[in-house]
C-alpha cells in the first residue's frame, strides 16, 4: 500500500461537511469499485480511516471539554 496514495484518498473521503448519504456513496465507490468484494487492502484503508476519524472526534471532544469551565463542588450547591 502506497502511503502517499492513501493520504490523498483519505483527504478526499474525510470531510466534516458531507452528509451521511455522501459518505456512504464515497465509501462504497472507493471500496467497492468494479463489483469487487472488499479485499484486505481496502479493509485496512477503511480501518485506518475509521481510526483517523475517531482521533479527530476525540480531539474535538477534548477541546470542547477544556473550554467548559469546571465548578468546584461547593459552587454546585
Amino acid at each position: 500500500m502506497n502511503a502517499n496514495t492513501f493520504s490523498i484518498e483519505e483527504r478526499y473521503i474525510f470531510d466534516l461537511s458531507l452528509t451521511n448519504d455522501q459518505v456512504r456513496y464515497k465509501l462504497l465507490y472507493t471500496f467497492g469499485k468494479q463489483g469487487k468484494l472488499l479485499n484486505i487492502q481496502n479493509l485496512i484503508k477503511l480501518y485506518l480511516m475509521l481510526i483517523r476519524i475517531s482521533q479527530i472526534l476525540l480531539l474535538f471532544f477534548i477541546k470542547i471539554m477544556t473550554m467548559i469551565p469546571w465548578r468546584k463542588s461547593e459552587e454546585r450547591d
